[in-house]
């Protein structure tokens, strides 16, 4: 994987490198990682603009993700963070985060993410332009229920990962 940092900071969109961060954590006492989570009937009804006519993600990819990240989890300079939260308080899972990653300074509030962000050229296209935060994508998996059937039924049940990540009650 390539690494990309920025004053200290790790970025990185591929949930694979999970699997890579438990050694960097036990070696870096400066290495922090956020994780991102989102409910992974959302995940597998998501479409990108590369291929709109195709799902993006299969079931699979997040079921293997979730192990590595449950091997990492309890560690002090790991922080999970659900998409759902973010996209619903913003600002305060930016508190959240600032709480535990003292060293970050706030220059602009999260929900005004869109005022101030200078995304690339690549990263404008494939997000379809820069635009205030939004909870329009929270639960789309009711639209595509025939998906997330098919998906369970090839990749096997989630309802331990849905309790256990808050997304279903039991």
């Amino acid at each position: 994987a390539q690494l990309k940092w920025t004053h200290g900071v790790y970025l990185t969109k591929r949930p694979t490198e999970l699997g890579f961060v438990r050694q960097r954590l036990a070696s870096d006492r400066r290495f922090w990682v956020m994780c991102m989570v989102r409910d992974p009937r959302d995940i597998i009804v998501s479409r990108h603009d590369k291929e709109p006519d195709k799902f993006w993600a299969p079931l699979h990819f997040w079921k293997t993700e979730i192990a590595d990240l449950r091997r990492v989890a309890s560690h002090p300079r790991f922080l999970t963070i659900r998409y759902e939260d973010l996209v619903m308080q913003p600002d305060a899972v930016q508190d959240r985060i600032q709480a535990r990653l003292p060293f970050l300074r706030k220059t602009a509030k999260f929900s005004e993410f869109h005022n101030f962000a200078e995304p690339s050229a690549k990263s404008v296209k494939a997000l379809r332009g820069v635009r205030p935060i939004s909870t329009s994508s929270i639960g789309n998996w009711k639209n595509h229920l025939p998906r997330v059937a098919g998906q369970i039924a090839l990749h096997g049940a989630i309802t331990d990962e849905l309790i256990e990540f808050g997304y279903e009650p039991d």
